[in-house]
């Protein structure tokens, strides 16, 4: 039901919510690695959104948007590894 609801959300463009709700199926479905695999991608959608916004300020002139965008992208880059990771010892 949490996944089909997630599969809902995502669909609507609500990213946010959609994740929730594939978390709470989580919760029901440990061992679920296309579970895991959306939560993945969704948590990485997020990064994306946020580093566009980023690279979007710092054209503009933002300073500080740069350093933000540096340790955005070094987190992405953190995660991505981990998502292997736990792949690989699936």
């Amino acid at each position: 039901l949490f996944e089909r609801l997630g599969e809902l959300q995502r669909a609507a463009g609500d990213l946010e919510a959609a994740l929730d709700c594939y978390e709470s199926a989580l919760r029901y479905q440990p061992d679920s690695f296309d579970l895991r695999e959306k939560i993945a991608a969704l948590k990485l959608a997020a990064f994306d959104k946020k580093i566009a916004a980023l690279e979007q300020r710092a054209r503009a002139g933002d300073e500080g948007a740069q350093s933000s965008l540096e340790k955005l992208r070094a987190e992405k880059r953190a995660l991505e590894v981990a998502e292997v990771a736990r792949a690989v010892q699936e």
